[in-house]
């Protein structure tokens, strides 16, 4: 549920980001300016954001190595 409500924001900005183009004819030139720079930072900062707190969480998980017993590059493991 908490991951759904936090990319509504994204959801949010990819819309009026792809509805922008669209007012483009009729838009106050600055106006239009201003979305554009607006809204990829306002994604970035979202991004941002799910990376402080996804990361520590995921650095958590205890993933295997991926060395052991593989027959990778080194062989198997004994």
């Amino acid at each position: 549920m908490r991951l759904g409500e936090e990319h509504r924001p994204v959801g949010r900005i990819k819309d009026e980001l792809v509805g922008l183009p669209a007012g483009i004819g009729v838009a106050e030139p600055e106006r239009f300016r201003a979305e554009l720079t607006r809204l990829p930072a306002e994604l970035e900062a979202h991004l941002d954001h799910e990376e402080r707190e996804l990361l520590p969480v995921l650095a958590g998980i205890p993933f295997p190595s991926g060395r052991r017993g593989t027959g990778g590059a080194e062989g198997p493991s004994p």
